[in-house]
């Protein structure tokens, strides 16, 4: 049952990865033809046309996914948890999925973190 489980996160996270790259690559071309006709005056085009606008959406869709994620996973574990009964077997395998959904997104945030903080001193050169 995990086999299928794991086989339809995978494919949920596919497929709105191919929804979400025809976005990006559009508002990318729209920057462009903004850009053509103002002259080059990069002041009055919009926000989703700064690299770190374009960076901070993909990051926050990334965020939203990670968590959708764990949501169901954590969802599915209780369940096979509740269900176990006397079943040995089912129940290790519930309290393996929630316990590696949990670590799984501390790991997330962490990583989130991270990038933040190095972003913030490279990029901004201001510390955290």
């Amino acid at each position: 049952m995990l086999n299928k489980f794991s086989k339809f996160i995978f494919g949920a996270l596919i497929g709105i990865t191919i929804l979400m790259t025809p976005t990006f690559t559009n508002a990318q071309s729209e920057c462009e033809r903004l850009k053509s006709m103002l002259g080059g005056q990069a002041t009055l085009l919009p926000d989703y046309c700064n690299e770190s606008q374009v960076y901070n959406r993909i990051t926050y869709w990334l965020y939203y996914i990670i968590g959708l994620a764990a949501v169901v996973s954590l969802i599915y574990g209780g369940y096979l948890y509740m269900t176990s009964r006397s079943n040995e077997a089912q129940l290790k395998k519930a309290k393996s999925l929630i316990t590696w959904t949990i670590v799984g997104v501390i790991l997330a945030l962490l990583a989130a973190i991270i990038v933040g903080a190095v972003v913030n001193l490279i990029v901004d050169n201001t510390p955290v």
